[in-house]
């Protein structure tokens, strides 16, 4: 009996840690890597459908902005599948409705980073969502040698508390003319309930274990 809250607190956390993981797997986002494309649209030859305007239909589940400017790119070596999309424009932004979600819990928008191997200065996305206040920008820090086919690609995220069941995630380009004509590359987007860290689960794990501890040497002294 000594060791029974120790190991029942184990016992929890690994069934809690193997149900976050299964959470999370749950990706909210359709078409996040950008596969689907309207077939009525075709890439040119150098791999790329420009799309400006409001309210686009060239990728499923996405929207646009007015006015704004995005290609969807298969000459790039995509992160997952074949094509990735560039945020060309001035303030060129895409969005994503995206529903099921439950008010109050944490969610994190996680994706993969990169930018136009062509692109004078480091390029900058934000990232917020629709009736949350805050957002967050990345900057891709260009490596050297970076190409169409080693694109440098690194996975950032962002979190979020939900205040609707429905939000819309929005990726915008925050340069400015004319470094905006060589904006940031997307890829493998990806909305899930956002889940401890390892380091979280450790110090879960620590705290039961003092508790643990703390019962079994109140027993001994009432033994004793």
């Amino acid at each position: 009996m000594r060791n029974i809250v120790p190991i029942i607190a184990i016992g929890m956390l690994a069934v809690s840690a193997t149900s976050a993981q299964a959470v999370q797997a749950v990706n909210l986002i359709n078409n996040g890597s950008f596969e689907t494309v309207n077939p009525a649209l075709s890439f040119n030859g150098a791999g790329v459908i420009q799309v400006t305007g409001a309210n686009t239909t060239a990728l499923t589940s996405w929207g646009t902005g007015a006015n704004q400017q995005f290609q969807v790119n298969n000459a790039y070596d995509a992160q997952a599948g074949n094509n990735s999309v560039d945020l060309s424009g001035a303030g060129g932004f895409i969005y994503q409705n995206v529903a099921g979600l439950t008010v109050g819990t944490k969610y994190r928008v996680s994706f993969a980073l990169s930018g136009n191997p062509s692109a004078t200065t480091d390029p900058r996305v934000r990232v917020s969502v629709a009736n949350v206040a805050g957002f967050t920008q990345f900057t891709f820090d260009t490596p050297v040698g970076q190409s169409a086919s080693n694109m440098g690609w690194t996975r950032v995220s962002h979190d979020f508390i939900a205040t609707r069941t429905t939000q819309r995630v929005n990726f915008s380009n925050t340069l400015g003319a004319p470094a905006n004509a060589r904006g940031v590359v997307l890829d493998n987007v990806f909305l899930t309930v956002a889940v401890p860290e390892p380091a979280t689960w450790a110090m879960l794990l620590t705290g039961f274990g003092m508790v643990g501890f703390a019962a079994r040497r109140r027993k001994t002294v009432v033994v004793a």
